[in-house]
């Protein structure tokens, strides 16, 4: 039978950090999606005023979607390889 000293302290200072941590990255994620939000309602009317299809709009905000998904792809092989708090650095 195992030591009762063998299991993990408990650290209420690291579980703060870890709190902080979560909170900052949620933070950017939401300015994130709020930049983006900003966009959709004005840029379909001043992209037809310059003379571009309803496709090409679709796009345009297509891309914005696809490089996202490409970013979180390489992102997440960083954090495997990589420490997590080295990358949110």
């Amino acid at each position: 039978m195992g030591n009762c000293n063998d299991r993990p302290t408990f650290n209420l200072n690291s579980v703060w950090k870890e709190r902080l941590l979560v909170v900052r990255v949620l933070t950017v994620q939401f300015i994130a999606l709020c930049t983006d939000t900003f966009l959709y309602p004005f840029f379909p009317q001043e992209a037809t005023a310059k003379g571009l299809t309803p496709t090409h709009i679709g796009i345009v905000f297509s891309s914005f979607e696809l490089a996202r998904f490409v970013s979180s792809l390489a992102t997440g092989c960083l954090v495997s390889n990589i420490s997590f708090n080295i990358c949110i650095l």
